[in-house]
């Protein structure tokens, strides 16, 4: 019990160091002129970033590209770092024609472990983006990083009896 009083007392204390004059007959409790930071304002939680990038997969496909690319700036910034955020921005970019950015976010995808070259490669909402110098070194890291899994042997083994 004493130490959810001495909590309650802290939580008392805190609220009231953010007025800088009492209250009285004819006058007013100042406030304080910016609002002291708090942790939840410094590092967003999980759950903002999850929300916003939601969000952003719903502009998207409304076709609200210039909403969907700042939910996908939000979301990315609050640390949704997920490879189909980044793609999903660089095709919301590209549609833009915000092209440097879609390169960007291309990028971020295949950093993020996106590894799919056929999509990356016949994708329309990237069309924007074929003809950066970039964009062709980044279809080869995704093709590099595919070929060993299509070259690695199979355990016949483990395949079924038929």
């Amino acid at each position: 019990m004493r130490p959810l009083v001495v909590a309650l007392a802290a939580l008392n204390l805190v609220a009231c160091a953010g007025k800088t004059a009492t209250a009285g007959p004819g006058r007013e409790a100042s406030a304080p002129s910016s609002p002291a930071p708090t942790e939840a304002a410094e590092s967003p939680s999980p759950t903002d970033a999850t929300t916003a990038a939601i969000d952003a997969d719903v502009a998207f496909r409304r076709g609200d590209m210039h909403r969907a690319l700042s939910l996908y700036r939000r979301a990315w910034a609050q640390g949704a770092r997920q490879a189909s955020v980044a793609y999903n921005a660089a095709c919301a970019a590209s549609v833009s024609m915000e092209r440097e950015e879609a390169l960007t976010w291309l990028e971020r995808a295949v950093e993020a472990g996106f590894g799919d070259a056929k999509h990356l490669q016949g994708d329309p909402d990237l069309a924007n983006v074929r003809m950066l110098p970039g964009y062709a070194r980044l279809v080869e890291r995704v093709q590099a990083r595919e070929a060993p899994r299509e070259e690695a042997p199979q355990d016949e083994s483990m395949a079924p009896a038929y």
